[in-house]
């Protein structure tokens, strides 16, 4: 995207007749990649030019375990964090759980700042140059610069938490674009040389990822809320997807019994592994359960088209709530003797009961 006078939007306003353009970038990448061109690299910039790289190095190798990231700091710098791991080549090699962790850390400053107290770890040596700076210039241009980067960073984390939940259920495509549109003309008004002296301009970081975010993201969350019922917009990334076929496979091989059938389901480790993790990961909250039967039904009385319902279900024949025609009386089973008995103690001889007449006696009386 080229840098304008004025920040337009391509999405249609509400009530037009034209369709908007649908275009689906993987969420998780395009959020980790709009991160990184629209956030992190404008943020090494401002810390270049205010001359505090080597601070931010030092703040992120003690707080984030990320001292080995290229964020144009000294020679020197460079190499004190080298004892501690390789430094990456490229100061944008960023990954996923880099993000997040830039995202999730968060400090307590023991001073306020136009009423901020709680800030991003990553923002604390731009807090600290704006009270404890080494000259007045420097402390202006630093509480004006982390005051921006601070909103930025807040509505990129709030954009980032609708558009990359899996538990959070419903469309959200709004409250993304509200957010969205915020953060881009923030960019676009605040981060220039006005700013610090030499900072390049917001829309100069612009990416795909970040115009696909911009202007296009919103509609697809629209989309996919509409056909999905609901279901979380990050559930669509295909991370999720792997992370699944890892705990499918597991399930598979711990909680099966691995066979394989074509004909009998009770018999398949897929419809096993299906009722441990795939009904309750997709049902929602307000679907009620109902618990599935381990026994097939009997198989008579389905034969004569007999209704099975919660007060006659059964599985064999010898079930009093079988049909009577083919209800089998159970047969009645002996204990048996106590062990170490013999035969002569028992009375027993030949298999014969002693209290029992034989055949002839019972015919004679």
């Amino acid at each position: 995207m080229l840098v304008g006078r004025k920040f337009n939007w391509s999405h249609r306003p509400s009530g037009c007749t034209s369709r908007d353009k649908q275009i689906y970038y993987e969420v998780f990448h395009a959020n980790k990649n709009h991160f990184v061109g629209s956030l992190h690299l404008p943020l090494i910039d401002a810390y270049q030019c205010l001359k505090l790289s080597d601070d931010f190095s030092r703040e992120l190798g003690s707080s984030h375990s990320l001292g080995n990231l290229n964020v144009k700091q000294s020679k020197q710098c460079i190499e004190l964090m080298r004892d501690n791991g390789h430094i990456r080549e490229n100061h944008s090699d960023l990954t996923g759980g880099d993000c997040q962790k830039l995202l999730s850390e968060k400090c307590k400053l023991t001073f306020d700042i136009e009423g901020i107290s709680d800030t991003f770890t990553a923002l604390r040596p731009m807090a600290v140059a704006a009270v404890h700076g080494t000259s007045p210039a420097t402390k202006t241009h630093a509480k004006k610069a982390f005051l921006v980067f601070h909103e930025l960073y807040e509505l990129f984390a709030a954009a980032a938490h609708l558009r990359s939940t899996i538990n959070k259920w419903g469309d959200f495509s709004v409250e993304h674009q509200a957010l969205v549109e915020k953060f881009f003309r923030l960019l676009h008004a605040k981060v220039n040389s006005n700013l610090i002296p030499k900072m390049k301009a917001g829309l100069s970081y612009m990416t795909w990822p970040c115009h696909y975010i911009a202007e296009h993201m919103s509609i697809d969350m629209r989309a996919w809320a509409q056909m999905t019922g609901g279901i979380p917009f990050g559930r669509s990334s295909n991370q999720v997807t792997e992370h699944m076929n890892k705990v499918i496979k597991r399930t598979l091989k711990q909680h099966t019994n691995s066979h394989v059938s074509g004909t009998n389901k009770r018999q398949s480790k897929f419809r096993q592994a299906l009722c441990w993790i795939g009904a309750t990961r997709l049902r929602r909250s307000e679907v009620t359960a109902r618990k599935i039967r381990k026994s097939p039904p009997c198989p008579f009385c389905v034969r004569r088209n007999i209704v099975l319902g919660p007060s006659n279900m059964h599985s064999r024949r010898n079930s009093s709530k079988c049909n009577p025609i083919d209800r089998i009386e159970r047969k009645s089973t002996n204990l048996g003797r106590a062990l170490g008995e013999s035969e002569s103690d028992s009375g027993l001889d030949s298999g014969s009961d002693p209290e029992m007449p034989s055949e002839s006696e019972a015919d004679s009386e």
